[in-house]
């Protein structure tokens, strides 16, 4: 899908959400380099 007529374009959107959840991101080392996700902490929203 080619997003790029969408560039600069505001956007808004709608949507029910029932947790916030925070994560830390990692860079792997080496040469792929892939990034790891680590959830630190979650908090429903109820």
């Amino acid at each position: 899908m080619d997003l790029r007529p969408l560039a600069g374009q505001a956007l808004a959107g709608r949507w029910p959400v029932q947790e916030l959840t925070l994560v830390c991101s990692r860079l792997g080392a080496g040469e792929g380099r892939a990034a790891r996700y680590e959830v630190v902490e979650r908090l429903p929203l109820s």
